[in-house]
């Protein structure tokens, strides 16, 4: 049977502490004596001195602790989440992210709109990577779907362009699958429900983000995780999975 890691850290810390408050309780008995107590000049300034050495160490190896537990902690969330970087907008996204695009070997999913952005900026790469077989799913929102209209709202730009976006999303798409030696590994599925997610996965790497009122999507703060085996990555690529497998949330446009 394996240890429990988790009781035994637990444990180790109990130590550590009731180590640590012994030492002080130690430096301020020292202290006392040397103070009040009639043993000599002599005596009393070297107990004196020793308490208020055993005081300080004390005290900054109790500070000491909070903070390295702290940090601990964080890089304990991080490690175990694998989240890389943190976005302020997807249009900072897009630097990493395209850097990426340019050594996928293997796959790009995707969960949004139109990405009128990505087709603009990356196209010719994007065209070079469907003939070299890599896979591109994409799951974006039925354009006639109620759900587009509000978002449309949401975002206060002129009504049908998100729509306009996701139907050159579409021919797009037909575009690569013709480049591709695989045309069934490229794809692009629809959905008509809330909640309303961006996902982009290029390879080991996911970025995902919410979509918020008032603000464009490029403007939204957006999350990269970069180690397969973190929970963060396994999480939402297992949620990618879900979604594309489910026959009745994600489906073809006829």
């Amino acid at each position: 049977m394996k240890p429990d890691t988790s009781q035994l850290k637990t444990s180790l810390k109990t130590n550590e502490k009731l180590l640590n408050n012994l030492i002080l309780l130690l430096g301020i008995v020292l202290l006392l004596i040397g103070v009040f107590v009639s043993i000599g000049e002599k005596w009393a300034a070297v107990l004196t001195g020793i308490g208020c050495s055993l005081i300080a160490s004390a005290i900054v190896s109790k500070l000491n602790a909070m903070y390295i537990q702290k940090r601990e902690e964080e890089r304990v969330v991080i490690d175990k989440w694998g989240l890389r970087s943190v976005y302020s907008s997807r249009q900072e996204m897009n630097v990493p992210c395209d850097q990426y695009l340019h050594y996928a070997v293997s796959r790009i999913d995707m969960i949004g709109f139109g990405y009128r952005s990505l087709r603009d900026s990356q196209d010719k790469l994007m065209r070079e990577k469907a003939s070299k077989g890599v896979c591109i799913r994409i799951i974006s929102m039925n354009p006639d779907s109620k759900f587009l209209i509000q978002r449309e709202k949401d975002e206060k730009v002129v009504s049908g362009s998100i729509r306009e976006t996701i139907l050159q999303l579409k021919d797009w798409v037909d575009e690569l699958k013709s480049l591709s030696p695989d045309p069934e590994k490229i794809e692009v599925r629809f959905y008509d429900s809330l909640p309303q997610d961006f996902y982009f996965r290029v390879d080991d790497h996911v970025f995902v983000g919410p979509y918020q009122y008032g603000r464009l999507s490029q403007q939204t703060i957006s999350y990269e995780y970069a180690d397969k085996n973190s929970e963060g990555f396994c999480y939402y690529t297992g949620y990618f999975e879900d979604l594309w497998n489910d026959k009745n949330y994600c489906k073809k446009l006829n």
